[in-house]
């Protein structure tokens, strides 16, 4: 982004490769950002060592409990994948676009397992729970103008208390 006393320059059309001439300091500045790089947010668990298989009765990173529909603790490791789809609006749309991500997705990830059993979410429908949970998340980033687009929502691992683990395995 091109700014020329603090204005964005061009906003609805993003700079293109090649030559372009800006101003000094005080009157242009220029705000790079990777738009082609997908990140990654951890939601829920944020594993310590993620080359390490995920076993249910060893610690393998935060235990952060979250509720099944029910009434189990369950654990989950969820990365959600994004990239920066319009960089005006992840500039000027809100105040913290990844922080607002990461509420947002915390949010939808604690209402999807608080209305599905423990069994649902930890034997079968983990792909259909990520497409779910990337399409409600894309909708309600959609509705606070981010300019963040979810990439994909993959859910590694939802296992029960390491104390119990054995009585579910």
């Amino acid at each position: 982004l091109l700014q020329r006393f603090g204005d964005v320059v061009n906003p609805d059309a993003p700079w293109q490769p090649g030559l372009h001439l800006k101003g000094p300091w005080p009157m242009d500045t220029v705000q790079r950002f990777d738009a082609q790089r997908v990140r990654s947010l951890s939601v829920g668990n944020i594993t310590d060592d993620p080359t390490v298989p995920l076993i249910w009765t060893r610690r393998h990173g935060s235990d952060e409990p979250f509720v099944s529909g029910d009434n189990h603790f369950v654990y989950p490791y969820i990365v959600v994948h994004y990239r920066i789809s319009d960089v005006y609006r992840y500039a000027y749309g809100a105040v913290e676009p990844e922080r607002l991500l990461e509420d947002t997705a915390l949010q939808i990830v604690t209402a999807a397992f608080a209305s599905r059993t423990f069994y649902a979410l930890s034997l079968s429908g983990r792909d259909e729970l990520g497409a779910d949970l990337a399409a409600q998340l894309t909708a309600e980033l959609g509705v606070y103008d981010t300019g963040i687009e979810v990439v994909d929502v993959v859910v590694t691992d939802v296992h029960p208390p390491r104390d119990v683990a054995g009585s579910f395995e």
